[in-house]
């Protein structure tokens, strides 16, 4: 069983809320270096007075069981059965959001931060292990030639996850024969999609994209992904991808 210390890392988000200012009434401080070997053996001290609610609390959430993976989810270059769950879900939730269509979602490998999802129930800590960055869900509206270039950077680097109903191929590390939604990209259309606002403001090697504006959903991108678990499970759906030939990398 995985112990509950791996979450420390947010204690401070619960102890010290960015709302709020703490002062010291008493001059004595004592200071604690706080480690798992503290933690184990320091049940009458205390520190472990003091975090012992909020760790608890901390570890009930994170072991919730929010789904089901029906067969194992993995992370690869290019079209990996993992980038497909998240680009889905991310789509599927920005849809919900917004009430309108949107034409794809994208998420970059590195922002995938586990190797994969094994099958069997899912809970709320493990997505925040694959994404545990506090990055936002947002929409944008762009050319088809911003388009281009996007996937260009995309195929740069062996291709991201992209959503279903867009293909492409990469050959000579460029992208081709791009496809969305049954049509060939056109560069004198527009399209909107759902990414973070991380890679919105240029990160991921996307400078060109700070040209232009974007929508917050004010949602996490993580918790985009565990309101979307959290629907297919209530609807008795498991969490399922299949490789399905959205990147193909001629180059391998």
């Amino acid at each position: 069983m995985e112990r509950s210390i791996k979450y420390l890392w947010i204690l401070p988000l619960i102890l010290f809320g960015c709302s709020q200012t703490y002062h010291l009434a008493d001059e004595q401080v004592k200071t604690y270096r706080i480690t798992e070997k503290t933690v184990d053996n320091a049940e009458d001290s205390d520190v472990e007075q003091m975090i012992r609610p909020y760790r608890d609390q901390l570890a009930s959430e994170m072991n919730q069981m929010i789904g089901l993976v029906a067969s194992p989810l993995e992370k690869n270059d290019g079209e990996s059965t993992l980038g497909n769950f998240v680009a889905d879900a991310v789509l599927a939730q920005a849809e919900l959001i917004t009430g309108q269509d949107l034409d794809f979602g994208i998420c970059n490998s590195g922002g995938i931060r586990i190797p994969g999802l094994p099958a069997g129930p899912l809970t709320r800590g493990k997505i925040f292990e694959l994404m545990p960055f506090d990055n936002y869900l947002v929409t944008m509206e762009v050319p088809g030639t911003v388009i281009a270039e996007l996937f260009e950077r995309m195929a740069a680097t062996g291709g991201w996850p992209i959503s279903h109903g867009v293909t492409y191929e990469i050959k000579n590390g460029k992208a081709q024969n791009i496809m969305i939604n049954g049509k060939m990209l056109d560069p004198g259309s527009s399209y909107s999609f759902v990414l973070s606002d991380y890679l919105a403001e240029g990160g991921g090697n996307l400078p060109f994209l700070k040209d232009y504006s974007y929508k917050n959903l004010n949602v996490y991108y993580r918790d985009a992904i565990i309101e979307y678990v959290n629907l297919q499970h209530a609807a008795s759906k498991s969490i399922d991808a299949i490789l399905e030939g959205r990147v193909i990398n001629l180059d391998n």
